[in-house]
């Protein structure tokens, strides 16, 4: 029980001191190794089947509630790019799943900094190692954003322009890895690529009805 909290309370510590403006890159990306290293100590004792691996979308997830009958482990952070699950691949091999659920990918498409041939060549490093490891790996589509009081019309329109761009090659290494995929932006938008209103509060996050969705799927694949 002890380890469980600690996995819930340690992307909140890392999280809240996210702001740029307290501290630099440097501070950050110290703190996010040592706390990565404290968690790979408490995931080293437990097996577990199945692990949410991905950014803030994958850690407000209730996966541990909603699969209760198998031994799950979240291992979501808010911000996270395909580098940042690179880095911190080690918590995979100390957590050792039979399947990955990997859903990451926005981030790096709402960057100021995105270009897709970085992307395609970060996500292949990704799903490399995985394929080294053959652990199963589920990989998931981004869901677009849309217009709230947070996110203006023209930051929706030029984010999910670039989010189908990162959607179309995901599809693509989906294919050539043979991993299955779980298209959560056609399950989960509207036609036009904004997440349907019921299924965000902020115009990027999940609420409760958006998770039901994508729970649902999670359990097709599982009941398996």
């Amino acid at each position: 029980m002890k380890a469980q909290k600690l996995l819930l309370i340690l992307p909140i510590i890392l999280l809240s001191g996210c702001n740029k403006k307290v501290i630099t890159r440097e501070q950050y990306d110290s703190m996010y190794d040592h706390l990565c290293e404290m968690w790979e100590k408490t995931l080293s004792a437990h097996d577990y089947d199945y692990a949410f691996f991905g950014d803030s979308r994958v850690a407000g997830g209730s996966f541990s509630l909603e699969f209760s009958s198998y031994n799950v482990v979240n291992l979501g952070i808010g911000g996270d790019k395909v580098s940042n699950c690179i880095r911190r691949y080690n918590l995979i091999e100390a957590a050792k799943p039979e399947t990955v659920f990997l859903a990451v990918g926005g981030n790096d498409a709402l960057s100021s900094e995105f270009s897709k041939d970085t992307f395609i060549s970060e996500y292949n490093q990704l799903l490399n190692k995985f394929k080294n490891s053959e652990i199963n790996v589920i990989m998931h589509t981004i869901p677009g954003l849309t217009v709230s009081s947070s996110i203006a019309e023209k930051d929706v329109k030029n984010g999910n322009e670039k989010i189908a761009v990162a959607n179309e090659e995901i599809k693509k290494m989906a294919n050539e890895f043979s991993y299955t995929l779980i298209d959560l932006q056609a399950l989960m938008c509207k036609e036009d690529g904004r997440l349907k209103d019921d299924y965000s509060a902020d115009g990027c996050h999940f609420t409760y009805s958006g998770y039901q969705v994508w729970y649902g799927e999670i359990m097709k694949i599982i009941a398996k």
